[in-house]
């Protein structure tokens, strides 16, 4: 083992010797260190030289090989070549598997600048594949309940929802599924830590809720679509699931409210049980609920919900004021927060200075409907059609109403940026 150790000493020494930026006597970390404050273009070329005298002395699949990769790919990324980052990080990676074994840890951070490459490439099927690996790895790594696989699991299902949202497949319901499987997921390694009243299951709870509506909202369009003869080209793959499976998840569809309904009464109950949480986010709990009846058409329900969250403040003025933010102006709904995992909560639709938008001023009735829509501005400008589309998706959105008294009320002059989706093409 000491002769072992002294040869990879002596290996990174002579690597070392091989830059003309570090300095005698300078370790191998310290000479990474020098290569990442480099200028980009003499950084690529130090890694590359750096590579190519490894390659030479050890062959193409020596371990150090893998990390040199890693930097090379970086310092490409940080130029704006994602391909060459690809390429390199792609290589750092096949390197790390054959040295290391398909389910080394070590693979996470590669994974992870490869799936920045990726987005950046707006390479969509490769960004998949490398969500779905990281998080298979991670588990590989922690066990099948273990919390600390989280994360990757929450990256992998947002990525499912922005990929539905972004159109980026022909047929986007297999996106919507995966995501509520790894939503569901989360539920049971969470309820398997801390019980089935763990607070930590409120957040998973509501991505599921808000999973099932877009599978509602999808399968309202298909369906739709089909009584007016569009079936072929619906873009929605309910027409593509013929298996015995694929039916048992029409059964999932069809249920979208019963399952919703249950996963946000689970979350108010768990308020009910944590008296110690915040009385908001009790509340805000309420009025989730009553936004899923009105999504439902269910208004009577929705207004009992609604007017059940102002009991919960009483006469305590500071909840009350929270409270009545809720309902000062106008939502659309659902607004179900994802668990974030301390990351921004927007979907790449809405960050892409390409995409195509309306923004439109309405009114909205004391039961969340808009009507009287205008346009105020478009992206295209002059397309007739896609107006025409945002009127149609606008007139088909939920808002939750504003309330003045505790009481609902019609709003007018409400302004509202509409996004298409499907722009991530």
């Amino acid at each position: 083992m000491s002769a072992f150790r002294n040869i990879k000493l002596l290996r990174l020494c002579l690597a070392i010797l091989c830059l003309p930026v570090a300095a005698a006597g300078q370790s191998a970390p310290d000479a990474m260190t020098t290569l990442d404050s480099a200028d980009t273009p003499a950084n690529i070329s130090r890694y590359e030289a750096l590579i190519s005298d490894l390659e030479s002395r050890y062959g193409a699949y020596h371990v150090d090989l893998s990390e040199t990769l890693v930097g090379l790919g970086r310092a490409y990324q940080e130029k704006g070549d994602y391909a060459a980052a690809v390429s390199a990080l792609q290589r750092s990676l096949h390197i790390n598997r054959v040295n290391n074994g398909l389910y080394d840890s070590g693979q996470l951070p590669i994974l992870s600048l490869l799936i920045e490459a990726n987005k950046a490439r707006r390479d969509w099927q490769a960004l998949d594949q490398n969500y779905h690996y990281r998080y298979w790895i991670t588990r590989r790594a922690y066990g099948e309940k273990d919390p600390r696989q989280l994360p990757a699991l929450y990256d992998a299902a947002h990525w499912h929802l922005d990929a539905y949202y972004g159109g980026v497949d022909e047929y986007p319901l297999p996106h919507l599924l995966k995501a509520y499987d790894l939503y569901t997921r989360a539920v049971r390694i969470l309820e398997a830590n801390g019980g089935p009243d763990n607070p930590d299951l409120v957040t998973p709870l509501y991505a599921t809720a808000r999973t099932l509506y877009e599978m509602r909202q999808l399968a309202a369009n298909f369906f739709a679509g089909e009584k007016t003869g569009i079936s072929e080209d619906n873009r929605t793959g309910f027409n593509e699931r013929t298996t015995d499976s694929e039916n048992q998840l029409y059964a999932i569809v069809g249920n979208t409210f019963r399952e919703g309904k249950q996963a946000l009464e689970r979350a108010i109950a768990i308020y009910r049980n944590h008296p110690e949480l915040p009385a908001e986010e009790r509340a805000a709990a309420l009025v989730h609920l009553g936004d899923w009846h009105l999504l439902y058409d269910k208004t009577g329900k929705a207004l009992d919900n609604y007017h059940e969250v102002y009991s919960i403040a009483g006469s305590e003025e500071g909840l009350l004021k929270k409270i009545d933010g809720l309902f000062s102006e106008p939502r659309s709904i659902p607004v179900l927060r994802l668990p974030d995992n301390g990351q921004p909560q927007q979907s790449p639709v809405d960050k892409d200075a390409n995409v195509n938008y309306v923004i439109a001023s309405f009114n909205v009735s004391e039961t969340g409907r808009p009507f009287n829509i205008h346009i105020l501005e478009a992206k295209p400008a002059n397309d007739a059609s896609m107006r025409r589309q945002a009127r149609q998706d606008i007139r088909g959105t939920r808002f939750r109403p504003r309330f003045e008294k505790g009481q609902p009320v019609a709003s007018t002059n409400v302004n509202f940026r509409y996004v298409f989706p499907g722009t991530l093409q």
